[in-house]
């Protein structure tokens, strides 16, 4: 996987333990982990504003990547002259 991931997971989730958060961490290159703390499966519903500032910082940590890197684009000048 090349995209940038950012895996969000609640350090009490009773389904799927805190373990696998570490795991794909692990395994996915370049991935960030979040732990949000007092959360259980559902962290975008039981704790939002972690969740939401999480995902805005990469976000917005991602777009100052692809600033960086990507090619600058070259606009087509147009000729406006009147007929």
């Amino acid at each position: 996987m090349s995209a940038p991931t950012l895996v969000v997971w609640g350090e009490n989730d009773r389904l799927i333990p805190v373990a696998y958060a570490h795991e794909f961490g692990r395994r996915i290159a370049g991935s960030r982990v979040v732990i949000v703390p007092q959360c259980g499966h559902i962290p975008q519903v039981e704790q939002c504003d972690i969740t939401t500032a999480a995902v805005r910082e990469f976000l917005a940590a991602d777009s100052n990547r692809a600033t960086k890197t990507a090619p600058r684009r070259r606009t087509a000048s147009r000729n406006l002259r009147k007929a």
